[in-house]
């Protein structure tokens, strides 16, 4: 869990993102998970409160807004092996 709260975080969190360039960001995450599709992870467990909540939505807003691109949620009950081999 992160040592500060949402109210206090999440604008320290935007003025870093500000400085970044999300093409580049993309682009680099790519680099690095190729030859596969990057996915941004969250090990915060639901149900989300000021107190226990995940900077990866930040992330996947700051995509949306910067680039149209939707950074999908996976429903928290599926787990990896669900799906796999049907």
């Amino acid at each position: 869990m992160l040592k500060r709260d949402r109210a206090e975080y999440e604008p320290l969190y935007q003025a870093i993102l500000a400085r970044l360039d999300p093409r580049q960001v993309v682009e680099d995450l790519h680099r690095l998970a190729d030859p596969h599709e990057p996915v941004l992870l969250c090990w915060e467990r639901p149900p989300f409160s000021e107190t226990v909540w995940c900077h990866r939505r930040l992330v996947a807003a700051w995509l949306e807004r910067e680039l149209g691109l939707i950074v999908p949620e996976i429903e928290p009950h599926l787990r990896p092996t669900d799906g796999v081999g049907d």
